[in-house]
């Protein structure tokens, strides 16, 4: 894999914004101090913002101890009451007053050259007669103190790829596919409106609203080969996810837009795998039962779920070591704080 590209501290040539296409940012943010960043990387554009726009899910106050730029094109709003991401994306783009929107989470930063490079294929796409041109990219991947992990998806989507197919097909054991999130993306604001994210879901927002997307035939979803984001992982939120309920009842509700075959691998490479990481066994077997009676899971998917078995196995027993090393450890401390002091005579025995 070759090392993501330098990101240069120089100041970059700006082209100056297009007198026909006007393009809104949508920042939503629950006060993560990673905003600054954020908002920043979005007003640094070499092609302008028209806008950009701060939707807090909850009380301004939420952002009040995180320093902002001063800028003229960026807006601060709040989405009361707390609603979460979908709600608040939506709330975003209704108060945008621009042709084209771009979503960015408030842990990621974009790359100076991203509008850019997606508004000149979103031009590419509409002088091919495609009336919704979605434009993604690719991301370098990230850790919470910095370190760059590698560049993902592998592959991005192709032509005539089916949305389900990209994100939900395993092709690969390792991780690495299937990557598409609103911090890439860049679309009509008029297509945001008419599709907009399902409020209602605590889980596969995003990529239930680009299969409802892509399942129109007015749009074109083209992923872009360059990362052009700094995606964040976080792997402590990970273990503060719904459980896996939330993704068996949305796998079970989408079925129109996925093949079989998608469902029985996003059940497994998903469903299956949440109820692993928050310990939830049973879940897990009840999840794997049902893909057996559907049938039609890929092999990678299998292999997939057997290594995270084998990897929850072993996280588990050493958890299970580690408790009766300390139970351990307190029992000898508690035997040692009983014993008499070193020196010090042992009390006579009164004589019967």
């Amino acid at each position: 894999m070759s090392p993501p590209p330098a990101v240069s501290s120089q100041v970059i040539p700006q082209t100056p914004r297009s007198r026909v296409l006007s393009v809104g940012v949508v920042i939503p943010t629950t006060g993560r101090s990673r905003l600054t960043a954020a908002v920043k990387s979005a007003l640094t554009q070499s092609h302008l913002a028209d806008e950009v726009l701060v939707v807090v899910d909850g009380p301004l106050e939420l952002i009040a101890g995180i320093p902002l730029p001063e800028n003229d094109r960026l807006r601060v709003i709040s989405a009361l009451p707390l609603s979460g991401k979908s709600a608040t994306r939506n709330a975003g783009i209704r108060h945008l007053n621009t042709n084209l929107v771009a979503m960015l989470d408030d842990d990621d930063e974009w790359l100076p050259t991203k509008l850019e490079l997606q508004i000149h294929a979103w031009e590419e796409a509409s002088r091919l007669g495609v009336k919704y041109p979605v434009i993604g990219c690719r991301a370098i991947i990230q850790d919470w103190p910095g370190r760059t992990r590698g560049i993902q998806p592998k592959e991005v989507i192709q032509p005539g790829q089916r949305v389900g197919d990209f994100f939900f097909h395993r092709r690969y054991v390792l991780p690495g596919q299937g990557l598409l999130i609103p911090s890439m993306l860049l679309c009509d604001s008029e297509l945001a409106r008419l599709t907009p994210f399902d409020e209602s879901l605590r889980r596969h927002e995003d990529q239930d609203w680009l299969l409802r997307v892509g399942a129109r035939d007015d749009t074109s979803l083209i992923q872009l080969t360059e990362p052009l984001i700094r995606y964040t992982e976080d792997a402590k939120g990970a273990s503060h996810q719904p459980g896996w309920e939330d993704s068996f009842a949305w796998v079970m509700e989408r079925g129109g837009l996925l093949t079989p075959g998608e469902q029985a691998d996003c059940l497994l490479c998903h469903t299956a795998q949440r109820a692993l990481v928050n310990g939830d066994l049973k879940g897990f077997l009840v999840v794997v039962r049902r893909v057996k009676r559907m049938g039609g899971a890929s092999r990678k998917a299998w292999l997939w779920i057997t290594a995270g078995v084998f990897a929850y196995a072993l996280v588990d027993h050493l958890a299970t070591a580690v408790r009766r090393v300390r139970a351990a450890i307190g029992g000898a401390i508690s035997t040692n704080s009983q014993l008499r002091p070193l020196g010090r005579p042992a009390p006579r025995r009164p004589r019967t």
